[in-house]
């Protein structure tokens, strides 16, 4: 899965829960730093240790 496609995902999910552009544009631009900064494998892990829960 590429970025992009992970980003279309990502805003029908915040449009279908009901966010406002504006909202989205500012949670898609931390979303982009994320990408620059943390590696797949990295937020993989992430996902999987369940620490995202606490």
């Amino acid at each position: 899965m590429s970025n992009n496609s992970a980003r279309g995902y990502f805003i029908l999910t915040l449009k279908s829960l009901g966010y406002k552009e504006e909202e989205i544009e500012k949670i898609l631009d931390e979303l982009h730093l994320q990408f620059d900064t943390i590696t797949e494998y990295e937020a993989e892990q992430y996902y999987y240790s369940g620490a995202w829960k606490k």
